[in-house]
């Protein structure tokens, strides 16, 4: 192995010294959302400055993971599976907030539980995306009175 690889490693397993030492704030809790619809998850960092980075993880597709930084040119960045921009899109705001949005949610997506991180000790506590479907009537409704 390469011997960055290990400096990475470490930083992602014990964060960046001085970047963050409480636990992301994830929001919203729990999102209704109808079929079709999109999502936008925020993930906020107890101190802001640039050089911050987030990591993103769903539960339906555990070991898959994006990260989002910003840059210490002021520039966000996004890599993983952020990079399909027909199901995500995503912004780097005030310093501190990382917001992450799913575009056109599906069914497939109904349960799925999201959490953001930065390195493995520092993780948010979950999100669980609740898909309504689309009310469909097949035949008249009549009311008798």
């Amino acid at each position: 192995m390469c011997p960055n690889y290990y400096w990475l490693l470490l930083l992602l397993a014990f964060g960046v010294p001085g970047t963050v030492s409480e636990t992301p704030v994830l929001m919203p809790k729990i999102v209704d959302v109808m079929e079709n619809a999109s999502v936008v998850l925020s993930c906020t960092l107890n101190i802001s400055g640039t050089g911050r980075s987030v990591s993103w993880h769903r539960s339906s597709k555990p070991g898959l993971w994006a990260s989002m930084s910003l840059l210490n040119n002021g520039t966000c960045a996004a890599a993983g599976f952020l990079l399909n921009e027909s199901l995500y899109s995503w912004s780097c705001y005030r310093n501190n907030t990382f917001t992450l949005t799913i575009l056109n949610v599906n069914e497939t997506q109904h349960g799925v539980k999201w959490k953001c991180g930065v390195g493995f000790t520092a993780i948010s506590k979950e999100t669980i995306i609740n898909v309504k479907g689309k009310i469909v009537l097949s035949s008249p409704v009549y009311l008798l009175f």
